[in-house]
């Protein structure tokens, strides 16, 4: 049951829609600084929402783990925001699944700011936004994440 309940998308509200400008998310990182997806404006960022109790969202991350290593050196950056509540949890699946990105949650899991910044009803789920601010694509992964960045960085 968790499977099926961690794996839809993002619904199309205003603010998250391809096209639209990003909303910007403040949340702590793994070691409670506060960290921003405005942080890394002018680069291409891919927000991946997950958790690490969601397995859906941790069979996606080492085709992450290879795109972000392909293109960081390109303006690219993987930002994971979490909606876990458990901090030692959380930090262990980063460092399991080698996910060298910044990292943000607030540990209220489906009461985290993120469900309601980016009306998330399920995870997986991601936003790519180019340097200009604007939301090029949602919910990619796998193959079609790959194409895409591709597409983007010339190859």
């Amino acid at each position: 049951m968790l499977l099926a309940s961690c794996n839809k998308q993002i619904i199309d509200d205003p603010g998250i829609n391809k096209g639209e400008k990003y909303v910007d998310l403040t949340l702590p990182d793994t070691s409670g600084t506060n960290i921003s997806i405005s942080d890394y404006d002018g680069m291409y960022r891919y927000v991946d929402f997950w958790a690490a109790w969601c397995s859906p969202c941790r069979a996606e991350n080492p085709n992450l783990v290879v795109q972000f290593n392909k293109y960081k050196d390109d303006n690219f950056i993987i930002i994971g925001v979490s909606l876990d509540d458990d901090h030692t949890f959380w930090v262990n699946g980063i460092n399991t699944d080698g996910l060298t990105w910044p990292q943000m949650s607030d540990l209220l899991r489906w009461n985290s700011l993120a469900v309601s910044t980016y009306d998330l009803e399920y995870i997986p789920s991601s936003v790519l936004i180019d340097p200009d601010g604007i939301i090029i694509a949602k919910n990619l992964k796998g193959d079609a994440l790959n194409a895409k960045l591709a597409e983007l960085f010339g190859e």
